[in-house]
């Protein structure tokens, strides 16, 4: 039988825990709650589109050109060599080894050395095909979406741009193509006057409803997200068969970038940030340190620090991890990290190898990557609250712990 005294202990080290927990969710809320974007010097205009290959990070701005950071967003150089003076970038795709620059007016632009120098790549299009607004790729098939020019906007690449062909039978001939995105078999265009389909390889569009005036998409699985300018966001669960308007809590209705991060959506607006993490059922506010009323016109998220690009004011950023955004491994249960609160170290178990480990501060900082057999030491650390980051073949697991 237990005695008294023991229950008593017993009892005392759970209530100890149960505020010890408590006390850490408050902390944590309020720390995502006062979560700051910070601007990054470099770039002294706006930024129209974001695109990462690796550490390196490619922003196309609005009056200047191209820029390149190859120590993940830390500073930046133009890399404009053989683009015209003043160019405007509207959109990035990296293929392969291949960048393209999408700009407005004056065509395509292709660099196969790291953005070191650049070339045309407008073989075949029209001058209205010049204003790039989007591309997209499906294996070796590139498609453009540009502003009309009688034949409907869009245009298809066979041979890594060396030529086009325009492929826009089905689209409305009087109106431009706005953004492009691919989910399955399914070629999505988004028109001023709606959603546009093939299931062709681009031979052949019909229209797939009348939606508002669509900006750009954002596809997770079968789900396809289409921000419009001024009716807010829509979501397709059924690869584009139906689509229904998900606002609840948006306080902006211009949707200028969209992205996706696992089960977390960010939507950028006229008015900030706003983030989902429940499909678009209900957005929160994320604009804590930018400028009020300031046009989000692209969003990258890169390993652990989102980026985004504004309409007159350069990139700002913010880590990933202060937003309480978690990476999530692929299989529950895969990978699991004890003691919590833990004193000396943590122990790891997964059921593949560990290929590494990293212990994050609340603010994203990279605190250890001292991983030794299955043991991170945190002996070194400040008591509070971190991140330990766990890579393996079963994806990215994060979880939170009290170091005491």
């Amino acid at each position: 039988m237990l005695n008294k005294k023991y229950i008593k202990n017993t009892m005392k080290k759970i209530t100890t825990l149960i505020k010890l927990t408590t006390i850490c969710i408050v902390l944590l809320q309020a720390t995502f709650a006062n979560a700051q974007w910070q601007k990054i010097n470099g770039i002294d205009d706006g930024v129209n589109c974001l695109t990462t290959d690796g550490s390196n990070i490619f922003a196309g701005s609005n009056n200047k050109g191209m820029f390149l950071s190859t120590n993940s967003g830390s500073s930046w150089v133009a890399v404009n060599t053989g683009l015209p003076a003043n160019t405007s970038i509207k959109t990035i795709a990296i293929i392969g080894s291949n960048i393209f620059a999408g700009t407005n007016g004056k065509g395509l632009f292709l660099s196969s050395n790291n953005g070191s120098s650049w070339s045309e790549a407008n073989t075949g299009l029209s001058n209205s095909g010049k204003y790039v607004n989007a591309l997209a790729n499906s294996g070796s098939n590139i498609f453009m979406g540009t502003e009309a020019d009688g034949t409907g906007g869009v245009y298809l690449s066979a041979n890594n741009g060396s030529t086009w062909t325009s492929m826009g039978v089905g689209l409305p001939t009087n109106q431009g193509v706005n953004a492009l995105t691919i989910s399955g078999s399914n070629i999505f265009a988004a028109t001023g006057t709606g959603v546009y389909v093939s299931t062709n390889n681009g031979s052949l569009w019909s229209k797939n409803n009348s939606l508002p005036y669509i900006q750009n998409f954002a596809v997770s699985g079968s789900n396809i997200f289409a921000g419009t300018l001024g009716s807010g966001i829509y979501l397709s669960t059924n690869n584009g068969s139906s689509w229904a308007t998900v606002n609840t809590g948006l306080t902006n209705s211009y949707i200028e970038s969209l992205a996706i991060s696992g089960s977390n959506i960010l939507a950028g607006t006229r008015d900030g940030v706003f983030l989902s993490t429940n499909n678009g059922s209900l957005w929160t506010a994320l604009s804590a340190g930018l400028p009020t009323k300031t046009t989000i016109k692209s969003i990258l998220i890169n390993s652990s620090t989102i980026f985004i690009g504004t309409s007159t004011n350069g990139i700002w950023k913010q880590p990933l991890l202060s937003l309480g955004v978690i990476k999530e491994g692929r299989e529950k249960g895969a990978i699991s990290i004890y003691p919590n609160p833990a004193t000396t170290e943590l122990t790891i178990t997964s059921i593949t190898p560990i290929e590494r480990a990293e212990v994050y501060s609340l603010t994203g900082m990279l605190q250890s990557t001292n991983l030794n057999g299955s043991n991170i030491n945190i002996s070194s650390l400040e008591a509070g609250i971190y991140f330990v980051k766990v890579y393996s073949e079963n994806g990215v697991v994060t979880q939170k712990f009290v170091k005491q």
